[in-house]
């Protein structure tokens, strides 16, 4: 949900009335913003209005750095090929599993499926099982005969040996079969490298490849990113991760360099995915962080971050504040406005009073 007068925010104002509430992301209750809250919001957006994102950075204060896709794949065949599909374009949204490029692969999919028809085959071992219970049945009979001394002993050795081959032509029918199963699996492995096929869910950025096209060995004809939520990895300052304690969780605030037709640069909060265990040269540790992107915002936007709460002035780039106190857009989890207020007069001192 996205507070009416939020940075980037759309929505109707209207006035909030008992019991009138939403759920949030996580499930709990989140009462809608009042007619105040909603037009103090709007006067300061209009106070950031006309600043650019260098200086409203410059107030946030923080990193600046630039978003990647949380997940980010350069696909290619593993050996020469001609192209026989391609199933998608430059922009389409996939999920994990769907075709992307299918090479050229008659001769193995032929292959294949004699490969299917030997291993589909228990003729062999049907038969060595019907010559082993032959096999018993004889030695059965020698047994009896020769308890009875109606045997010689050269043909009860003879019945008995045959019991023996036959339990081993049994093994080897059995064994010979697992063979040609196994056989099979490795010509599907096989026939599957001649498909591309998306391994997670995401957008593809880069198709290359046209049908009838040869593509040599590991020459890329794909790319596929997510970036919902959007990753980034920013340098920062070993003393500063030392003193505020970042690890897995922790809460981050990050302005975005968004065009005005996605509705301007905003202000979210973000979460800590990884702090980085070395510190570099500079001084410097890497955190991840992870930033939520229902719009699809693209990746290699720049973004500010900071790791501790702003005050309004800060999210405006400098802007005075006018009137109560606006919530803050955040990714993940929305606190209902009573938390919010209660938070935002911490920071500033000058929180409304709840209803």
């Amino acid at each position: 949900m996205i507070f009416p007068g939020v940075i980037g925010g759309a929505g109707v104002v209207r006035a909030a009335s008992a019991g009138d509430e939403t759920k949030g992301r996580d499930g709990g209750p989140m009462v809608a913003p009042t007619i105040e809250e909603a037009s103090a919001g709007t006067k300061v957006k209009n106070a950031a209005r006309g600043k650019s994102f260098d200086e409203r950075a410059a107030a946030f204060g923080g990193y600046t750095w630039v978003t990647r896709p949380n997940r980010d794949a350069v696909m290619a065949f593993t050996f020469p090929v001609e192209i026989a599909q391609v199933a998608v374009k430059p922009g389409q949204k996939v999920k994990a599993g769907d075709l992307l490029v299918r090479a050229r692969d008659t001769e193995a999919t032929a292959s294949l499926e004699v490969q299917r028809v030997r291993a589909d085959n228990d003729a062999p071992v049907r038969n060595a099982k019907a010559s082993l219970e032959m096999a018993k049945i004889r030695f059965e009979a020698a047994e009896r005969a020769k308890s009875g001394n109606a045997m010689n002993p050269q043909e009860y050795d003879e019945r008995r040996l045959g019991l023996a081959a036959a339990e081993a032509a049994l093994a080897n029918a059995l064994a010979s079969q697992k063979e040609e199963q196994q056989k099979l699996a490795q010509l599907q492995e096989q026939v599957q490298r001649y498909r591309i096929e998306a391994r997670f869910d995401g957008i593809l950025d880069m198709v290359t490849a046209e049908p009838g096209q040869a593509v040599d060995l590991q020459q890329p004809i794909i790319r596929l990113v997510n970036i919902d939520p959007l990753w980034a990895d920013v340098p920062t300052s070993t003393e500063e991760t030392l003193k505020l304690k970042l690890g897995e969780g922790s809460a981050a605030w990050v302005l975005l360099d968004v065009p005005e037709e996605m509705g301007g640069a905003e202000v979210m909060r973000a979460r800590v995915l990884s702090v980085a265990p070395v510190t570099d040269a500079a001084g410097s540790r890497r955190v991840r962080v992870e930033i939520d992107n229902p719009k699809q915002i693209p990746a290699g936007t720049r973004v500010q971050v900071r790791f501790t709460q702003p005050s309004e002035s800060e999210m405006m780039g400098g802007a005075k504040p006018t009137g109560a106190n606006v919530p803050v857009k955040e990714t993940g989890v929305e606190k209902p406005v009573s938390e919010q207020r209660e938070s935002a007069a911490a920071t500033t001192g000058a929180g409304a009073s709840p209803r």
